[in-house]
C-alpha cells in the first residue's frame, strides 16, 4: 500500500516531470500543444516556510521559486486575466493559464504583486474579508501555532459551526498553550489600502467568504451570510462587484448545491474548486471550476510540466 501513498505518487511524478523537462519534451509539448482549456493554479502563501510558527502547508514557493514560475509563465504559456475566464471556458481552442491565490495573506502583496507586476502579469486574489477587517489567525493557523497536527485539521474540516469553536478550545488545552494571543496575528493579512494599490495595478479580486468556514457544514442561511457578507465588503472596500468565488478548502464536499446556488445569486460568474486537474473546453462546470495546487512540495520540472501535460501533472 505504501507504493499508493501521495508521497510516493508525487516521487513518481517529480521523476516523469524531470524527465520530460530534462529532454526538452515539455517544451515541444507546450509549442505543439498537448492540451486544450484552461489550467488555473493556486497559491496561499509565498515566503520562507520554514522561518513561520503557523501553517508550513500554506506556503506555495519561496519568492525565488514563484518568480521563476513567474518567469517561465510568461515566457512559455498564456496567461489570461479574470476577465478573459468565461470566454476561456467556452473555447474551442487556446491554451490558457490563470494565475490564483486564496485567503489575501500579506505576502500575497509584499512578496508576490511586486514579482507579477515585474512581470506584466495579471492575477486573481480571493479574500476571506473578515480577517481583513479583523486580523486574527485563521482556524489552520491557530491550530498550527498549537502544535497540532493534520489529523486535528481533518477533524476540523469535519464540524459544523457550533462544534468548531469548543474543538479550538480543546485543542488548546491539550496542546499546554491555550489559545492564540491576538498579536499573533500581527502583520499577517493585507489591509484594503494595500488592496486597492493591487486593483489600480491590474490586479483582480474576487470572494472566499466572511470568515473561512467550510461552506457544506453550513446550513443556507449561514452560507448566505458568509457569501453575501464577503460580496458586501469586497464592493464597500474595492468598489467592484464580487464575479468570481472560491470555495473554502475546495474539496468537493467543502461545498454543496446550497453554495453554489448562493454563489450564483450573489452575482458570480464563475467559482472554483480544488479538485486538481484543468478545465477542458466547453465541458467545464463555470460555478465549479478546477484549480491545481501548487505547494512547496512540488519540484519546479513538476510546475513546468503541469503547463505542457495538465492531463497529468496538474493532479494536487
Amino acid at each position: 500500500m505504501a507504493g499508493n501513498s501521495p508521497t510516493s505518487a508525487r516521487s513518481r511524478q517529480a521523476r516523469l516531470a524531470s524527465a520530460l523537462e530534462g529532454t526538452g519534451v515539455g517544451t515541444l509539448l507546450r509549442r505543439v500543444g498537448a492540451w486544450r482549456g484552461l489550467l488555473v493554479l493556486t497559491y496561499h502563501r509565498i515566503g520562507d516556510a520554514r522561518s513561520s510558527p503557523l501553517d508550513r502547508e500554506l506556503f506555495s514557493a519561496s519568492a525565488e521559486a514563484f518568480e521563476r514560475q513567474v518567469g517561465h509563465l510568461a515566457r512559455e504559456t498564456d496567461v489570461v486575466g479574470l476577465d478573459d475566464v468565461p470566454s476561456a471556458l467556452r473555447a474551442r481552442r487556446g491554451r490558457r493559464v490563470l494565475i490564483t491565490f486564496d485567503d489575501g495573506y500579506r505576502d500575497a502583496y509584499e512578496v508576490a504583486f511586486p514579482i507579477l507586476r515585474a512581470a506584466g502579469l495579471p492575477a486573481v486574489f480571493f479574500l476571506a474579508t473578515g480577517y481583513l477587517d479583523r486580523p486574527r489567525l485563521s482556524w489552520w493557523d491557530e491550530l498550527a501555532w498549537m502544535g497540532a497536527g493534520p489529523a486535528d485539521v481533518a477533524a476540523y474540516k469535519r464540524l459544523g459551526p457550533a462544534d468548531a469553536e469548543s474543538f479550538l478550545e480543546r485543542a488548546g488545552v491539550r496542546s499546554g498553550r491555550g489559545r492564540a494571543p491576538a498579536g499573533a496575528a500581527d502583520g499577517l493579512w493585507m489591509t484594503w489600502d494595500m488592496a486597492r494599490e493591487m486593483r489600480d495595478s491590474g490586479m483582480a479580486f474576487g470572494g472566499h467568504t466572511v470568515d473561512h468556514p467550510v461552506l457544506a457544514r453550513l446550513d443556507a442561511e449561514q452560507q448566505d451570510q458568509q457569501i453575501r457578507g464577503c460580496a458586501a465588503r469586497i464592493a464597500e472596500e474595492l468598489g467592484v462587484p464580487m464575479r468570481a468565488f472560491s470555495y473554502p478548502v475546495g474539496s468537493p464536499d467543502a461545498f454543496d448545491r446550497t453554495t453554489r446556488r448562493l454563489v450564483g445569486d450573489a452575482g458570480c460568474d464563475v467559482a472554483f474548486t480544488l479538485a486538481g486537474g484543468h478545465a477542458r473546453p466547453g465541458a467545464a462546470d463555470p460555478l465549479a471550476v478546477p484549480r491545481m495546487t501548487v505547494g512547496e512540495w512540488l519540484s519546479a520540472d513538476q510546475v513546468k510540466a503541469a503547463t505542457a501535460l495538465p492531463q497529468l501533472f496538474a493532479r494536487w
